[in-house]
């Protein structure tokens, strides 16, 4: 069975698969509208220091998610 973990927990230049989102409907609706939805793959482009943004490229676009958000995503190896 692949690891799951939180993309908070994620290393630059994973390719990662989206298998949950924890939260409410509009967190999970505000995720899925800039492409980051259970099934999606993404890569682990940057990671800001001091609790910064987790910066991922999905769909040829790079996207800068909180680090708390971050938290509730849950991915696997790609």
């Amino acid at each position: 069975m692949e690891a799951i973990k939180t993309l908070a927990e994620a290393k630059k230049g994973e390719a990662l698969k989206v298998v949950e989102l924890r939260g409410g409907q509009q967190f999970r609706q505000k995720l899925s509208s800039i492409g980051v939805r259970p099934g999606k793959i993404l890569t682990v482009a940057d990671i800001m220091p001091l609790c910064g943004p987790v910066v991922v490229t999905v769909d040829g676009r790079d996207i800068a998610i909180g680090r708390k958000m971050a938290e509730r995503i849950f991915v696997k190896k790609a």
